[in-house]
């Protein structure tokens, strides 16, 4: 199990148990912007979701975290949404010409797909999808 890699596996089970609080915490928050009205428009936000993951695509703590989040939003939509997933492995990649060539790959690759909420999983992914969001997604709540 790789999230036990740096840590004793009881200390990787605690930061994957809350990592899987936090997962229902924001299901819930997300759950309730898909549902209403956006300020600007008397539109609901379309039914997607994009998760912006700052760690590793193999990496256990994100395998845990995408999988609590995928089966809990499933279970909790009265209606179908469409997930996206990003893995930008942030631990190893990072800086201004990275996150200028993250911005030109999200922007030509979401240009066709409506994106309701934009979540990160990582203070990292935090940190970068709050300087993207205004350029990308200015729709999507904050």
């Amino acid at each position: 199990m790789r999230c036990t890699h740096f840590a004793p596996p009881t200390a990787a089970l605690q930061i994957c148990s809350r990592g899987i609080c936090s997962v229902a915490a924001t299901i819930c928050c997300l759950l309730a912007s898909l549902q209403t009205q956006t300020a600007s428009a008397d539109e609901p936000l379309p039914r997607s979701v994009l998760v912006i993951d700052q760690f590793e695509p193999a990496s256990a703590a994100s395998e845990a975290l995408l999988s609590a989040f995928r089966s809990t939003l499933k279970e909790s939509a009265a209606a179908p949404i469409s997930i996206y997933i990003e893995n930008l492995d942030l631990g190893r990649f990072k800086g201004a010409r990275f996150e200028d060539a993250v911005y030109a790959y999200f922007h030509e690759k979401y240009q066709d797909n409506s994106i309701g909420i934009v979540t990160a999983f990582g203070s990292q992914a935090l940190e970068l999808v709050l300087r993207l969001r205004p350029r990308l997604w200015p729709q999507a709540p904050s």
